[in-house]
């Protein structure tokens, strides 16, 4: 049987500490729909004994799928254009991993071979004309940028040491990830700009905190939300940051917002900017907990090997992975009630889920 592939990155969750870094900006509410909508759709990434792996998209209201990629190959890691026409996802159709780009509606796809092979998830720039990826240059990962009108792909970071993948800012302008150049996981934005020659414009945010993987912009870019090592394990802080223009490294004012120690990891904002859903592991039993009005309220209880998180579009529904029966599947929890509900069934997993963005209906 062939092994899972995902690019989901690893988490350390002994002993570490959520933060969240307020930038200069003003937060800007976008306001929740009001009902899911009966279009609402989301892609994932199912292993089957007889197919391999393949990317999926599923009707969520009618729990209805449909297989997108048809192909021996292993499909997996997809990630929706912005406005959530098109879908870029990591194949190893060729013999080797490569970026593709298929027009959902009618399954084109675009093939891309880049210099750098990607080894990890494809993240589009809020433009749509970029996608951001993980790549190994020389055995050293570094942060490349796909130009998707030329095809062209330039390294951005000139770190030797483990970066992350990046995350891209909501405005456009920078890239976040975690490096470990100086011995321990710090956070780092860096251009994306490189035509012209790259000038690796790196800097570092904060020299007092050690971040972990995956950090998470604020929907306005104002804020960031990141776990943190910490010998007393994980709390959540607060910080306004005294700079932003990434003239030199920025220093931000730490203030604790809840009490408790645990292992919380995976911080992920509301499309309003109002809530922060995380990931809390005790013992083997990991669930998800929201930050509202700075408390925090237990969303899911009593389940193993929960992960991948992700909002639905108007903010009402939460989709995550969770382990059951022998397998991995993709279910939802409905944010007022705690209700859950399991989308998919059958395969040996279903990871990787991904809402479509809602301005594509």
């Amino acid at each position: 049987m062939a092994t899972l592939r995902r690019t989901y990155p690893g988490i350390i969750t002994a002993g570490a500490a959520l933060y969240i870094v307020l930038v200069v900006g003003v937060l800007l509410a976008a306001g929740i729909g009001h009902l899911l909508p009966e279009s609402a759709e989301l892609v994932y990434t199912r292993r089957d004994a007889l197919f391999g792996q393949d990317i999926y998209l599923m009707d969520v209201e009618r729990t209805l799928a449909k297989r997108l990629t048809h192909h021996e190959g292993e499909n997996y890691s997809p990630a929706w254009s912005p406005d959530g026409e098109i879908l870029a996802f990591i194949s190893t159709r060729s013999g080797y991993d490569e970026l593709f780009v298929m027009d959902v509606e009618d399954g084109t796809l675009t093939p891309y071979a880049p210099r750098y092979v990607p080894y990890s998830a494809p993240a589009w720039s809020p433009d749509g004309t970029r996608i951001a990826f993980r790549t190994y240059v020389l055995g050293s990962p570094k942060i490349a940028v796909l130009h998707i009108d030329s095809g062209e792909t330039y390294i951005v970071n000139n770190s030797g040491s483990s970066d992350s993948p990046a995350l891209w800012s909501p405005d456009g302008n920078w890239l976040l990830f975690v490096s470990f150049r100086d011995g321990n996981p710090r956070l780092y934005v860096v251009s994306p700009e490189c035509e012209e020659g790259c000038a690796y414009n790196e800097r570092l945010l904060l020299d007092s905190v050690m971040a972990l993987w995956p950090p998470a912009w604020s929907p306005d870019g104002s804020q960031l939300a990141f776990a943190s090592v910490s010998f007393q394990g994980m709390r959540l802080y607060s910080a306004r940051m005294t700079c932003f223009d990434l003239g030199g490294n920025c220093l931000g004012e730490l203030k604790r917002v809840t009490e408790g120690v645990s292992d919380y990891y995976f911080p992920t904002w509301s499309p309003d900017g109002e809530h922060i859903a995380f990931l809390d592991k005790t013992d083997d039993v990991t669930d998800i907990y929201l930050v509202e009005d700075g408390e925090i309220r237990q969303l899911t209880v009593g389940n193993v090997n929960l992960k991948g998180v992700t909002w639905s579009p108007d903010g009402e529904q939460i989709a995550f992975e969770i382990w059951r029966g022998g397998r991995v599947d993709v279910a939802l929890v409905t944010v007022t009630t705690g209700d859950v509900r399991y989308l998919t069934a059958g395969g040996l997993a279903n990871i990787d889920p991904a809402w479509r963005p809602k301005n594509s209906r």
